[in-house]
C-alpha cells in the first residue's frame, strides 16, 4: 500500500529505483532458444539495432540487448533460459 504523497518506486529521502528513466520501461526480457538465431531474426530481418552483446562467463550466458528502429528507448533483452 502506498502512503499519501509517495509514488511507486520512491525511496525514503526522495530517491527512486528507476533512475533517470522515471515512469519508463527500459528492457523487456524475451527468452530465446539461441542468441545467434534471435539476432539473425531481430537484427537481420526486422532491422533492430544491436545495442549490446556482452559475454557473462560466470553464467556462460550473454547480455544481448536490441532496440527497434526508431524506438523510444525501450529495448529487448534477449535471454537464454
Amino acid at each position: 500500500m502506498l502512503r499519501e504523497g509517495r509514488r511507486l518506486g520512491a525511496l525514503p529521502g526522495g530517491g527512486d529505483r528507476l533512475g533517470s528513466r522515471r515512469g519508463g520501461l527500459a528492457h523487456v526480457a524475451l527468452v530465446v532458444r539461441d542468441y545467434d538465431e534471435a539476432l539473425d531474426f531481430y537484427v537481420g530481418k526486422l532491422r533492430f539495432r544491436l545495442v549490446e552483446a556482452t559475454y557473462q562467463p560466470e553464467q556462460d550466458k550473454r547480455w544481448v540487448v536490441v532496440s527497434p528502429p526508431g524506438g523510444s528507448g525501450t529495448s529487448l533483452l534477449l535471454a537464454r533460459a
